[in-house]
Order: C-alpha cells, then sequence, then structure tokens
C-alpha cells in the first residue's frame, strides 16, 4: 500500500515540476533591465524543477525492482539532489529580494563541494567497501546539514534587512509582498529536514510527508514565483530610493531652492512646452 502510495505521489510530482519547469522556460517575462536577474534565475529554477521532475520519473519507473542493497545508492541521490535544490532555490530566493546580490560567482562557488562529495559517494558505491562508503556518504551528510544551516541564517538575515528597508520606504505595508517567499524558504527547508530524517531512519512515514511537503512546496513556489515580476519592479523602486537618501547633498541643493524660484520656473517650462 505504501509502495503504490510512494509511486502515486512521484507520477503527481513529475507531472507539477515537469510543466511548471516549461513554463519556466517559456512563458514570456516583460524586457526590463531590472528583471535581467529574474529572467537568468528563472533557467536556474528550471533545472532544478527538471532534475526533480526527472528524479521522480527514475522513482516511479524504477522503484519496485530496488533491492535492499541498491537503497544505498538511492539515499545518495536524494542527498545529492537535495543539496542542489538547497543551493539553487536559496540563491535564487535571496535574488528575488535582494537585487544586488552576486549570484553566479556564488552559484559556482556551492557547486565545487556538492560535485566532488556526489563522485566521491559514486565512487565508494561502486567500491564495494562498505567503510569507504560510509566515511562518504556521511561525510556528505555533515555537510548538507551545515548546508541548511548556513543558507538558513544567511537567507533571513538578508530577508529581515529586505523587509526593513521596503518598510522604511513604503507606507502601505508593501512588505507583505514578500511573505510568500520566507514561506517559500520555510517550506524549502521543511522539505530538507525531512530528506535528513528519512536518510538517518528510512521511515516509511518519513518519506511520504517528504513527498506531500515538497509537492506543496514546489506547487507553491512555482505560481507565486511566476506571478513575480510586478513586486520584484517595486523592489527597484525601493533600491533607488534608497540610493538617493544615501545623497543628501543633492537633496540639500533642492532645499534650498526658494518655492517662488520654482514657481517662476514651472511658469517658463510652461510657456516653452506651449501649454494654454
Amino acid at each position: 500500500m505504501v509502495d503504490i502510495l510512494y509511486i502515486s505521489l512521484s507520477v503527481l510530482s513529475f507531472g507539477i515540476t515537469f510543466t511548471l519547469g516549461l513554463c519556466f522556460l517559456f512563458l514570456r517575462t516583460p524586457k526590463f533591465e531590472s528583471l535581467k536577474k529574474y529572467i537568468t534565475s528563472r533557467k536556474s529554477i528550471a533545472i532544478a524543477y527538471f532534475t526533480i521532475a526527472g528524479f521522480n520519473l527514475l522513482n516511479a519507473v524504477f522503484y519496485s525492482f530496488l533491492s535492499v542493497g541498491d537503497m544505498r545508492l538511492i539515499w545518495l541521490s536524494i542527498l545529492s539532489v537535495a543539496s542542489l535544490q538547497a543551493l539553487l532555490f536559496t540563491y535564487t530566493l535571496i535574488t528575488l529580494i535582494d537585487i544586488n546580490f552576486q549570484y553566479k560567482k556564488k552559484r559556482f562557488q556551492e557547486l565545487s563541494p556538492i560535485v566532488f562529495f556526489t563522485i566521491c559517494g559514486i565512487i565508494a558505491f561502486y567500491s564495494t567497501n562498505s567503510l569507504f562508503f560510509n566515511i562518504a556518504f556521511y561525510s556528505y551528510l555533515l555537510y548538507y546539514i551545515s548546508q541548511l544551516i548556513r543558507y538558513s541564517f544567511t537567507f533571513f538575515r538578508i530577508y529581515n534587512q529586505c523587509v526593513k528597508e521596503v518598510d522604511n520606504f513604503h507606507s502601505d505595508q508593501k512588505s507583505e509582498s514578500l511573505h510568500w517567499i520566507k514561506t517559500s524558504f520555510i517550506l524549502a527547508l521543511m522539505v530538507g529536514t525531512l530528506a535528513v530524517l528519512f536518510i538517518i531512519i528510512h521511515s516509511q512515514a518519513i518519506l511520504i510527508s517528504f513527498m506531500v511537503i515538497y509537492i506543496l512546496f514546489y506547487s507553491h513556489f512555482g505560481i507565486q514565483f511566476l506571478n513575480y515580476p510586478q513586486t520584484f519592479l517595486q523592489l527597484e523602486l525601493t533600491t533607488i530610493l534608497k540610493k538617493e537618501e544615501e545623497t543628501p547633498a543633492d537633496n540639500d541643493k533642492m532645499i534650498k531652492i526658494p518655492f517662488s524660484q520654482l514657481e517662476i520656473d514651472l511658469d517658463e517650462w510652461v510657456l516653452n512646452k506651449g501649454f494654454i
């Protein structure tokens, strides 16, 4: 019964993630300069969605044929996919709230240990040396746990700073439009935590919970992400206002201009424009 439920959830997840991945690649986005990073991040998210779609398709097709020995490879696959997803989603979410975030540079720095641990794990699995595999696998697991902790501190620090800045420059609670980003990160963190618990405990209940939560996460994030450009443009306005506030010299010059002079300048501008 649990196997049938797991395979059914895998098929459902494949359909959702594959469809949203196509949307990320092919749906049009306004060609604004301020949306350049958003458009770039859509490609990364499409990769994340296609990766999890492929993983779910393989699960649905081959799960019934797996032996007990093959489960170690499944655990390694879950760990590798989870680590890659943590990287892609965390940095994409940060990019959505901090338009000055250097995404590409940090992404390649973080990819190196993921690739290294994955290759070591695969070599250890096929070496048939249990001790070698355990050392490689649990070293990878410890790195992944540290990755989740580090990403959590980084995300909430940047998120809280962004919310504070948005609230400072807007009186109509614009920061409420960013709450879905925080919700998405929390859901992603829950998925990552359940992945760790499943790898350690191997409980079927945890596996099903893991599947249900990550289907909810991928659906929620995908829909919100596709509707994000309007909020992204609002963040750009906040950044511009912040820069203007940080250059008081220009503002002082404007304040020193008498109102009478402004009135004269306005009248001249109207006459030059030919208004009646």
